[in-house]
């Protein structure tokens, strides 16, 4: 098992664009040596001069995409001699990409919803998808989420791009006791029971806001927090999931 590596995508008031292919394969076992390569040359090389241009993608446009993929290989192999060509790897075949000439996926992609109670492939175990909302974890929050990793999934959460929480391997017997934990029945995280329930707090993502931005002009999480959860009361909200599995 491995990945193909995007990356540079850029989200600002001046500029947007989405991560692009560096046409490299990674093992899974790899993946943490390979981002920590990236990390480091970054940092090493980047941009530090301009706060605008302190991201990833101006490096990879200074250097071009073959220039910075050779230099991240040279990097991974110096750091890593044991794992020498790890990085080296051509990007392999992604089953939903377009066929050449058409419009047409090789393989049709399948929508996945992360959230609520699921079975795992592994008999007698669930995963648990949690809604953060607006993406915004507090400390206590993040205690009592560690708490529950270590009481119900062997100490492991997993983080979404939505945003969200994910317990993994959940004794069936104990899915019951998780969903009544107090944190998920005070009214602020959630565990939908379908892929109807809260629509529009589902996939809510909001930028930081004033509370913890020193360049924001207003509050927006909690703004936004509210407004979803308004509109869900007053309205009859019915919202087509992209295959992204953002509701936003």
């Amino acid at each position: 098992m491995g990945f193909n590596v995007i990356v540079g995508g850029y989200f600002s008031i001046k500029r947007v664009m989405e991560s692009i292919p560096m046409d490299i394969w990674i093992k899974a076992e790899d993946a943490a040596r390979f981002c920590e390569a990236v990390l480091l040359y970054f940092r090493d090389n980047g941009s530090r001069g301009d706060r605008q241009k302190a991201r990833l993608i101006w490096l990879i446009e200074d250097m071009g995409m073959e220039g910075f993929r050779q230099a991240i290989s040279d990097k991974y192999d110096e750091m890593f001699p044991k794992k020498k060509g790890g990085a080296a790897i051509p990007a392999q075949p992604e089953p939903w990409a377009v066929a050449a000439g058409t419009n047409t996926p090789t393989q049709p992609h399948k929508k996945r919803d992360i959230l609520g109670v699921h079975s795992q492939k592994q008999e007698g175990l669930s995963w648990v998808g949690i809604n953060v909302p607006a993406g915004r974890i507090l400390p206590d929050e993040a205690m009592a989420l560690a708490d529950i990793a270590d009481k119900y999934s062997q100490g492991e959460i997993r983080l979404t791009v939505e945003q969200n929480v994910i317990f993994p391997n959940v004794n069936n017997t104990k899915v019951s006791e998780l969903l009544q934990e107090p944190l998920f029945n005070i009214g602020h995280y959630f565990i939908p029971k379908t892929d109807k329930d809260f629509p529009l707090s589902r996939g809510l993502v909001s930028c930081t806001g004033s509370q913890f931005c020193g360049v924001a002009l207003i509050e927006t999480k909690n703004r936004a927090i509210e407004l979803s959860k308004r509109l869900e009361e007053e309205l009859k909200v019915v919202v087509e999931v992209s295959s992204s599995n953002s509701v936003q």
